[in-house]
């Protein structure tokens, strides 16, 4: 008689988390679950002067995409 609380407690904990996991797959606004943001770390520099300054926007392979667009 005591076993039976815990299984019910058990399936019903069960069903709850499967309810969870279901409805993270099939929305289409969760993209990022158990993922980091994407980014990049890299760049390449003209000169090993440039990178020991490390400042991008004075290095001549820089493009800035601020501004007014077509």
């Amino acid at each position: 008689m005591r076993k039976m609380p815990y299984a019910i407690l058990l399936s019903l904990c069960a069903a709850i988390s499967a309810r969870a996991a279901q409805d993270e797959w099939q929305n289409p606004y969760v993209n990022e679950i158990n993922r980091a943001q994407m980014h990049t770390s890299y760049f390449a520099w003209s000169s090993h002067e440039e990178a020991e300054a490390g400042i991008r926007e004075n290095s001549s392979n820089y493009l800035s995409l601020d501004g007014k667009w077509k």
